[in-house]
């Protein structure tokens, strides 16, 4: 009977810590021009608990987000993340929204009247101030120009030519 116990407790502290933390870290960042709207839509996907650390509050699935939430999600992307032209001008992202879908959220930015340049400079620090083993995936579309590319805390900003 007590080794039966001590079994049920080791299963479910095993079952907690794999829902609550995940070997590794990464996000995932989609960068698309829209030729109708002359945007250029982001979307970061990115794990819920990590977002939850970097800002220090809790994100619950369900849960609506509150203008206090959505302030500091906000300011903590926009700090990690960055557009800039050649000239080192930085481009105005605007923060659209976050979605969650269990332990993955979706934050939305835009860059209305995205400017075709020849060059942009990107900054992806989102998370590398909580994981050294964090990696930043990017998927850039700019009109026939795709580019795909990875940022590590080594290696914080990247130039892409577009055609």
């Amino acid at each position: 009977m007590r080794s039966a116990k001590l079994i049920l407790i080791l299963l479910i502290s095993f079952w907690q810590l794999a829902y609550t933390s995940h070997p590794f870290h990464a996000s995932i960042t989609e960068c698309n021009y829209n030729d109708e709207t002359k945007g250029l839509e982001i979307t970061l996907r990115l794990f819920t608990d990590d977002l939850s650390q970097a800002i220090d509050m809790e994100i619950s699935e369900g849960d609506k987000i509150s203008d206090d939430l959505n302030a500091k999600i906000k300011e903590y992307l926009l700090s990690n993340f960055s557009l800039t032209t050649k000239e080192g001008q930085a481009l105005a992202i605007q923060y659209i929204g976050l979605e969650r879908d269990f332990d993955i959220s979706f934050a939305y930015f835009e860059i209305e009247s995205f400017p075709l340049l020849s060059e942009y400079q990107i900054s992806q620090t989102v998370f590398f101030d909580q994981f050294n083993d964090q990696t930043n995936i990017l998927n850039l579309k700019i009109r026939k120009n795709t580019f795909s590319d990875y940022f590590t805390p080594s290696k914080i900003t990247k130039t892409y030519s577009v055609q």
